[in-house]
């Protein structure tokens, strides 16, 4: 009665998701550290206002990035 614990559907499961929310800490992380590089090196006291269609914009990206992403696991 040995089981690998490679071959576990359970433990690639949990090591993906694992994997996937290091990865998105890390890039919003890197996302947040070239907003502010950005606010510093133009001079600004303070961050402008972000624009609700720039926002819309970014956010309907990343739905295409995440959609991109879960179309691999079909190929």
């Amino acid at each position: 009665m040995t089981t690998s614990v490679e071959t576990s559907p359970n433990n690639k499961t949990l090591r993906t998701t694992i994997i996937g929310s290091v990865v998105g800490a890390l890039a919003g992380v890197m996302a947040a550290m070239f907003f502010i590089r950005s606010i510093e090196s133009s001079g600004a006291a303070q961050a402008r206002r972000i624009h609700s269609s720039t926002l819309i914009g970014i956010g309907m990206t990343a739905l295409n990035l995440l959609r991109q992403i879960a179309d691999l696991g079909e190929k």
